[in-house]
Protein backbone atom coordinates (compact mmCIF):
# COMPACT_ATOMS: atom_id res chain seq x y z
CA UNK A 1 0.00 0.00 0.00
CA UNK A 2 2.79 2.43 0.93
CA UNK A 3 4.45 1.76 -2.44
CA UNK A 4 1.23 2.53 -4.27
CA UNK A 5 1.01 5.82 -2.34
CA UNK A 6 4.44 6.91 -3.47
CA UNK A 7 6.90 5.32 -1.05
CA UNK A 8 9.28 4.05 -3.74
CA UNK A 9 11.68 2.51 -1.22
CA UNK A 10 9.01 0.23 0.24
CA UNK A 11 7.75 -0.62 -3.22
CA UNK A 12 11.23 -1.64 -4.34
CA UNK A 13 11.70 -3.82 -1.26
CA UNK A 14 8.31 -5.45 -1.81
CA UNK A 15 9.24 -6.28 -5.41
CA UNK A 16 12.54 -7.78 -4.25
CA UNK A 17 10.76 -9.99 -1.70
CA UNK A 18 8.34 -11.14 -4.41
CA UNK A 19 11.24 -11.90 -6.75
CA UNK A 20 12.94 -14.03 -4.09
CA UNK A 21 9.71 -15.93 -3.39
CA UNK A 22 9.18 -16.61 -7.10
CA UNK A 23 12.77 -17.83 -7.45
CA UNK A 24 12.02 -20.49 -4.84
CA UNK A 25 8.68 -21.41 -6.32
CA UNK A 26 9.63 -23.59 -9.25
CA UNK A 27 8.26 -23.68 -12.78
CA UNK A 28 4.50 -24.06 -12.31
CA UNK A 29 2.17 -22.01 -14.51
CA UNK A 30 1.11 -20.00 -11.45
CA UNK A 31 4.68 -18.92 -10.73
CA UNK A 32 5.25 -18.21 -14.43
CA UNK A 33 2.31 -15.79 -14.36
CA UNK A 34 3.74 -14.21 -11.24
CA UNK A 35 7.07 -13.74 -13.01
CA UNK A 36 5.31 -11.93 -15.85
CA UNK A 37 3.45 -9.73 -13.36
CA UNK A 38 6.71 -8.91 -11.60
CA UNK A 39 8.33 -7.91 -14.89
CA UNK A 40 5.41 -5.60 -15.67
CA UNK A 41 5.65 -4.07 -12.18
CA UNK A 42 9.32 -3.30 -12.70
CA UNK A 43 8.56 -1.87 -16.15
CA UNK A 44 5.72 0.30 -14.82
CA UNK A 45 7.91 1.48 -11.98
CA UNK A 46 10.59 2.60 -14.42
CA UNK A 47 8.07 4.21 -16.76
CA UNK A 48 6.50 6.34 -14.05
CA UNK A 49 9.68 7.36 -12.23
CA UNK A 50 10.16 10.67 -14.02
CA UNK A 51 13.54 11.37 -12.45
CA UNK A 52 14.84 7.88 -13.11
CA UNK A 53 16.96 7.45 -16.24
CA UNK A 54 17.02 3.87 -17.50
CA UNK A 55 19.58 3.21 -20.19
CA UNK A 56 18.69 1.35 -23.37
CA UNK A 57 20.61 -1.80 -22.43
CA UNK A 58 18.47 -2.29 -19.32
CA UNK A 59 15.21 -1.90 -21.20
CA UNK A 60 16.31 -4.17 -24.04
CA UNK A 61 17.36 -6.90 -21.63
CA UNK A 62 13.98 -6.65 -19.94
CA UNK A 63 12.31 -7.09 -23.34
CA UNK A 64 14.47 -10.17 -24.01
CA UNK A 65 13.53 -11.56 -20.58
CA UNK A 66 9.82 -11.11 -21.25
CA UNK A 67 10.10 -12.92 -24.58
CA UNK A 68 12.05 -15.83 -23.09
CA UNK A 69 9.56 -16.12 -20.24
CA UNK A 70 6.84 -16.59 -22.88
CA UNK A 71 8.57 -18.91 -25.33
CA UNK A 72 11.09 -20.67 -23.08
CA UNK A 73 14.54 -22.02 -23.87
CA UNK A 74 13.50 -25.45 -25.08
CA UNK A 75 11.31 -26.56 -27.95
CA UNK A 76 10.76 -24.63 -31.17
CA UNK A 77 8.55 -21.71 -30.05
CA UNK A 78 11.53 -19.33 -29.93
CA UNK A 79 12.66 -20.23 -33.44
CA UNK A 80 9.14 -20.07 -34.86
CA UNK A 81 8.54 -16.64 -33.33
CA UNK A 82 11.69 -15.15 -34.85
CA UNK A 83 11.17 -16.88 -38.19
CA UNK A 84 7.73 -15.31 -38.38
CA UNK A 85 9.18 -11.82 -37.90
CA UNK A 86 11.88 -12.55 -40.49
CA UNK A 87 9.29 -13.69 -43.04
CA UNK A 88 7.16 -10.60 -42.49
CA UNK A 89 10.10 -8.21 -42.85
CA UNK A 90 11.06 -9.89 -46.14
CA UNK A 91 7.51 -9.67 -47.48
CA UNK A 92 6.45 -7.44 -50.38
CA UNK A 93 2.92 -7.30 -48.97
CA UNK A 94 2.29 -4.02 -47.20
CA UNK A 95 0.23 -5.22 -44.23
CA UNK A 96 2.52 -8.17 -43.59
CA UNK A 97 5.62 -5.96 -43.61
CA UNK A 98 3.89 -3.56 -41.21
CA UNK A 99 3.31 -6.42 -38.78
CA UNK A 100 6.98 -7.40 -38.98
CA UNK A 101 8.10 -3.82 -38.38
CA UNK A 102 5.82 -3.51 -35.37
CA UNK A 103 7.03 -6.82 -33.89
CA UNK A 104 10.66 -5.83 -34.41
CA UNK A 105 10.11 -2.49 -32.69
CA UNK A 106 8.45 -4.15 -29.71
CA UNK A 107 11.24 -6.68 -29.37
CA UNK A 108 13.76 -3.83 -29.49
CA UNK A 109 11.95 -2.37 -26.44
CA UNK A 110 10.16 0.46 -28.23
CA UNK A 111 6.50 1.23 -27.89
CA UNK A 112 5.72 0.08 -31.43
CA UNK A 113 2.31 0.65 -32.97
CA UNK A 114 0.39 0.96 -36.19
CA UNK A 115 -1.97 3.90 -35.59
CA UNK A 116 -5.46 3.26 -36.93
CA UNK A 117 -6.68 6.78 -37.75
CA UNK A 118 -7.08 7.97 -41.34
CA UNK A 119 -3.83 8.59 -43.27
CA UNK A 120 -1.97 7.13 -40.29
CA UNK A 121 1.71 6.28 -40.37
CA UNK A 122 2.44 2.68 -41.30
CA UNK A 123 4.40 2.14 -38.09
CA UNK A 124 5.77 4.23 -35.24
CA UNK A 125 8.43 3.45 -32.65
CA UNK A 126 8.52 5.48 -29.45
CA UNK A 127 10.96 5.13 -26.57
CA UNK A 128 12.41 6.79 -23.47
CA UNK A 129 15.98 5.66 -22.77
CA UNK A 130 18.46 7.50 -20.57
CA UNK A 131 17.76 11.17 -21.15
CA UNK A 132 16.46 10.53 -24.68
CA UNK A 133 12.81 10.75 -25.70
CA UNK A 134 12.41 9.67 -29.28
CA UNK A 135 9.78 8.90 -31.90
CA UNK A 136 10.50 7.54 -35.37
CA UNK A 137 7.77 7.15 -37.98
CA UNK A 138 8.05 4.66 -40.85
CA UNK A 139 6.20 4.96 -44.15
CA UNK A 140 6.56 1.65 -45.99
CA UNK A 141 6.98 1.60 -49.77
CA UNK A 142 7.93 -2.02 -50.30
CA UNK A 143 5.42 -3.27 -52.88
CA UNK A 144 6.63 -4.09 -56.39
CA UNK A 145 4.01 -2.20 -58.40
CA UNK A 146 6.03 -1.06 -61.40
CA UNK A 147 7.19 2.19 -59.82
CA UNK A 148 10.96 2.63 -59.73
CA UNK A 149 11.49 5.82 -57.72
CA UNK A 150 10.24 7.54 -54.59
CA UNK A 151 7.55 10.01 -55.59
CA UNK A 152 6.52 13.41 -54.31
CA UNK A 153 3.35 11.79 -52.97
CA UNK A 154 5.41 9.32 -50.93
CA UNK A 155 7.44 12.16 -49.46
CA UNK A 156 4.32 14.19 -48.70
CA UNK A 157 2.80 11.27 -46.79
CA UNK A 158 5.95 10.89 -44.68
CA UNK A 159 6.05 14.62 -43.90
CA UNK A 160 2.40 14.52 -42.82
CA UNK A 161 3.16 11.66 -40.47
CA UNK A 162 6.04 13.54 -38.90
CA UNK A 163 3.84 16.59 -38.39
CA UNK A 164 1.20 14.45 -36.70
CA UNK A 165 3.78 12.79 -34.43
CA UNK A 166 5.28 16.16 -33.49
CA UNK A 167 1.83 17.50 -32.63
CA UNK A 168 1.15 14.43 -30.49
CA UNK A 169 4.52 14.03 -28.74
CA UNK A 170 6.52 17.21 -29.22
CA UNK A 171 5.03 18.81 -26.13
CA UNK A 172 6.36 15.90 -24.07
CA UNK A 173 9.96 16.61 -25.04
CA UNK A 174 10.20 13.93 -27.73
CA UNK A 175 12.48 14.31 -30.73
CA UNK A 176 10.69 13.12 -33.87
CA UNK A 177 12.22 11.70 -37.04
CA UNK A 178 10.43 10.39 -40.10
CA UNK A 179 11.50 7.85 -42.69
CA UNK A 180 10.41 5.97 -45.77
CA UNK A 181 11.34 2.28 -45.69
CA UNK A 182 11.74 1.07 -49.25
CA UNK A 183 13.61 -0.98 -51.83
CA UNK A 184 13.81 2.08 -54.10
CA UNK A 185 17.26 3.59 -54.56
CA UNK A 186 16.27 6.80 -56.35
CA UNK A 187 14.02 9.80 -55.79
CA UNK A 188 11.98 11.23 -58.63
CA UNK A 189 13.55 14.53 -59.76
CA UNK A 190 10.27 16.38 -59.08
CA UNK A 191 10.42 15.24 -55.42
CA UNK A 192 14.05 15.98 -54.56
CA UNK A 193 13.43 19.56 -53.44
CA UNK A 194 10.78 18.49 -50.93
CA UNK A 195 12.82 15.85 -49.12
CA UNK A 196 13.73 18.14 -46.21
CA UNK A 197 14.72 16.21 -43.08
CA UNK A 198 13.07 13.00 -44.25
CA UNK A 199 15.33 9.94 -44.31
CA UNK A 200 15.18 7.06 -46.78
CA UNK A 201 15.77 3.76 -45.00
CA UNK A 202 16.53 0.72 -47.16
CA UNK A 203 14.36 -2.28 -46.44
CA UNK A 204 17.54 -4.36 -46.35
CA UNK A 205 18.82 -2.18 -43.48
CA UNK A 206 15.76 -3.09 -41.40
CA UNK A 207 16.31 -6.78 -42.14
CA UNK A 208 20.00 -6.43 -41.21
CA UNK A 209 19.01 -4.81 -37.92
CA UNK A 210 16.74 -7.75 -37.15
CA UNK A 211 19.54 -10.23 -37.89
CA UNK A 212 22.02 -8.38 -35.64
CA UNK A 213 19.48 -8.33 -32.82
CA UNK A 214 18.60 -11.98 -33.43
CA UNK A 215 22.22 -13.10 -32.97
CA UNK A 216 22.46 -11.18 -29.71
CA UNK A 217 19.17 -12.57 -28.44
CA UNK A 218 20.17 -16.14 -29.31
CA UNK A 219 23.42 -15.77 -27.38
CA UNK A 220 21.52 -14.40 -24.39
CA UNK A 221 19.03 -17.26 -24.58
CA UNK A 222 21.87 -19.80 -24.50
CA UNK A 223 22.97 -18.36 -21.14
CA UNK A 224 19.51 -17.59 -19.77
CA UNK A 225 17.74 -19.15 -16.78
CA UNK A 226 14.14 -18.69 -15.70
CA UNK A 227 14.81 -19.34 -12.02
CA UNK A 228 18.46 -18.53 -11.38
CA UNK A 229 18.97 -14.76 -11.24
CA UNK A 230 22.74 -15.18 -10.95
CA UNK A 231 22.93 -17.10 -14.23
CA UNK A 232 20.63 -14.62 -15.93
CA UNK A 233 22.73 -11.68 -14.70
CA UNK A 234 25.91 -13.30 -16.00
CA UNK A 235 24.26 -13.77 -19.39
CA UNK A 236 23.21 -10.11 -19.42
CA UNK A 237 26.72 -8.93 -18.60
CA UNK A 238 28.14 -11.08 -21.40
CA UNK A 239 26.13 -9.29 -24.10
CA UNK A 240 25.80 -5.84 -22.52
CA UNK A 241 28.96 -4.41 -24.19
CA UNK A 242 27.44 -5.19 -27.59
CA UNK A 243 24.14 -3.39 -26.96
CA UNK A 244 23.97 0.14 -28.41
CA UNK A 245 23.91 3.20 -26.19
CA UNK A 246 20.69 5.11 -25.61
CA UNK A 247 19.79 7.18 -28.66
CA UNK A 248 21.25 4.74 -31.18
CA UNK A 249 18.18 4.81 -33.43
CA UNK A 250 18.15 8.60 -33.72
CA UNK A 251 21.87 8.62 -34.54
CA UNK A 252 21.40 5.87 -37.14
CA UNK A 253 18.47 7.63 -38.81
CA UNK A 254 20.24 10.99 -38.82
CA UNK A 255 23.23 9.49 -40.64
CA UNK A 256 21.30 9.51 -43.92
CA UNK A 257 21.76 12.26 -46.52
CA UNK A 258 18.95 11.37 -47.20
CA UNK A 259 19.63 7.67 -47.92
CA UNK A 260 20.72 5.73 -44.84
CA UNK A 261 23.52 3.24 -45.46
CA UNK A 262 22.77 -0.35 -44.36
CA UNK A 263 26.05 -0.84 -42.48
CA UNK A 264 25.86 2.59 -40.84
CA UNK A 265 22.33 1.90 -39.66
CA UNK A 266 23.43 -1.13 -37.62
CA UNK A 267 26.90 0.17 -36.79
CA UNK A 268 26.25 0.31 -33.03
CA UNK A 269 24.96 -3.29 -32.93
CA UNK A 270 28.06 -5.41 -32.48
Amino acid sequence: MAGALGDTGRKERALQVLEEAIARGGRSSWFNRMRASLSRAYADSAAHAVTMQVEYAEVLLRSFDELLERVGTTGDRFQRYLDQISTRLASNRHAEFQEGLESLGSLLAYGASRPKYGTATDCRWRGVFGNMREVVTFEAKIEHTGATRISAKDIGQAHNQRARAEAEFGGGGYSVRSSIVTHFTEIHPDAVSSIGQLKILPKDAVILLFERMRVLLAEYRARWSLDDVTIRSAGAEAIRPRIPRSGWLMRAIESGTPFVNDATFVNEWR
